[in-house]
């Protein structure tokens, strides 16, 4: 494959990793009537570390996967596919 190739895989790769969506979690926070602080609680971490991830200050999958199982959803529902990832 050429270089060029290489470069365009890259880059169409690049624009279908999924991006996290805060606002969602947010909704499905406040549908239950929960606060960060809540959702803290609900997933055994402390609400620096939520409001960290909310903020987009420190994502990990980890972290992600206990504030969703604490919300009572699937991970998979806060990532969105193709969409632009912020510069």
């Amino acid at each position: 494959m050429t270089m060029q190739g290489l470069v365009r895989n890259l880059f169409l790769r690049m624009q279908e990793r999924p991006e996290f969506n805060v606002a969602l979690m947010s909704d499905d926070m406040t549908a239950k009537g929960w606060l960060p602080i809540d959702l803290a609680r609900h997933a055994g971490v402390s609400h620096v570390s939520v409001g960290r991830f909310l903020r987009g200050e420190r994502r990990t999958a980890r972290m992600a996967k206990k504030l969703a199982e604490a919300l009572g959803q699937e991970l998979g529902r806060y990532f969105m596919r193709g969409a632009r990832m912020a510069s």
